[in-house]
């Protein structure tokens, strides 16, 4: 199976295309490990170039041009991925909007379809997760937020936490109770919430680590509902059948989607290691540094062609089994060796944001921190293991099988 991607003449001439098309927008964003340097501005310029993207179809490449997709090739996607990566532009969509526009397509109506996916996938609304909730972490089936059917609308109480960024979306995509008498799994119900609705509340939750990564923020949020209102329409899936619709988005979560970006850490790594001199001679030829880095190379490719398997496998609708949560696995399990490894290259350099001594302009102290958050976000590595040994069939007669994306 060859799913590494190679590029013809006419795939370098589209990236000129993108390339020219991108760099005539003249968009200077911001680029800084300090979420503090980021302002509405900033903001407002990703939003701009997001909806830009959407108006040509490069938001969701491969996707239904009859939503807005454009219907293009999986190495036309990553082209518009690397050029896109090349100018340091990240952060353009959240994990919810693209949760809603897959789920939308599996379980939605036609009136569904027509109404939500495009709007997503041509970027003109956004949408954050609204999973986990105080006493659930991982366990998303026991939702106690509660959405009562009151004629054409339900009515919404709860409050859900670890949720988006300092730049509130125009939507949330939450997981409800929607019978609180009802049998576990058969209770639940997925509801796309406007995030200006009355009744909505926002709250900063601020932590260790900042979130997003390259798209660092303040803080992530709690959000509050206290007889919020939303119409039946914005329920994906039967009423009490959301645990059917969560198949999807765990499925997206659990690493279901693939992954094709570069590790920019790596990159500023190798740098780091070029430019630090140690007894005369850069830190790099250092043979115990040398060991380290070999070591470090050999898991970063083995991630990076984990992620490309799931995307070429998702991009060209091949059956999945236990890829997604195994590649899922692998970036929450090897987190900690990877920060570690990087600490015992760079010694105290790489815990530092004092402007004397930071490298890399901080990114690496941002990774050490947001390395908790990487192996427990989406559900924990206990999580990820049950679900692979469950689609492989160990310790059960029947293999659970994948959720499918489209």
């Amino acid at each position: 199976m060859d799913f590494e991607v190679t590029f013809s003449s006419e795939l370098e001439a589209f990236r000129k295309e993108v390339g020219d098309w991108i760099d005539s927008l003249h968009l200077d964003l911001a680029h800084s490990s300090n979420p503090n340097d980021y302002d509405d501005a900033d903001w407002d310029k990703k939003v701009a170039f997001r909806k830009a993207l959407g108006a040509k179809g490069w938001l969701y490449p491969t996707s239904n041009p009859k939503y807005g997709g454009g219907g293009l090739s999986v190495e036309h996607a990553v082209v518009i991925s690397q050029e896109i990566e090349k100018r340091n532009i990240f952060g353009l969509l959240e994990l919810g909007g693209r949760v809603i526009a897959a789920t939308t397509q599996v379980f939605g109506s036609e009136e569904q379809k027509n109404h939500w996916v495009p709007m997503m996938m041509k970027g003109e609304a956004d949408s954050w997760q609204l999973l986990t909730e105080p006493q659930g972490g991982s366990d998303l089936a026991s939702a106690k937020t509660t959405a009562i059917l009151d004629g054409d609308d339900y009515i919404v109480n709860g409050q859900k936490i670890f949720v988006g960024s300092q730049h509130v979306m125009e939507y949330g995509f939450a997981i409800v109770n929607s019978d609180p008498q009802g049998a576990r799994h058969r209770n639940l119900s997925y509801l796309i919430v406007p995030l200006s609705a009355p009744g909505v509340t926002i709250q900063p939750l601020y932590l260790l680590g900042t979130t997003g990564g390259e798209a660092s923020s303040q803080h992530k949020n709690i959000v509050f509902f206290d007889d919020v209102r939303v119409p039946t329409f914005n329920r994906i899936g039967a009423h009490n059948e959301g645990w059917k619709v969560a198949s999807v988005n765990m499925e997206l979560e659990h690493g279901g989607a693939g992954n094709i970006s570069e590790d920019r850490n790596f990159a500023r790594l190798i740098d780091c290691l070029n430019e630090i001199t140690w007894d005369g001679k850069p830190l790099v030829q250092d043979p115990d540094v040398r060991e380290s880095l070999g070591e470090l190379i050999a898991e970063r490719e083995t991630h990076r062609l984990f992620g490309l398997r799931n995307y070429w496998m998702a991009q060209t609708k091949q059956r999945m089994e236990h890829e997604g949560p195994q590649l899922s696995y692998w970036t929450k399990s090897r987190a900690p060796f990877y920060m570690q490894k990087v600490q015992d290259m760079l010694g105290h350099f790489a815990l530092q944001r004092d402007p004397k001594y930071v490298l890399a302009r901080g990114f690496l102290e941002l990774a050490q921190r947001n390395m908790f958050v990487t192996v427990h976000a989406g559900g924990g590595l206990n999580i990820q293991a049950t679900i692979v040994a469950r689609r492989l069939g160990i310790g059960r007669n029947v293999r659970e099988e994948a959720a499918s994306l489209e």
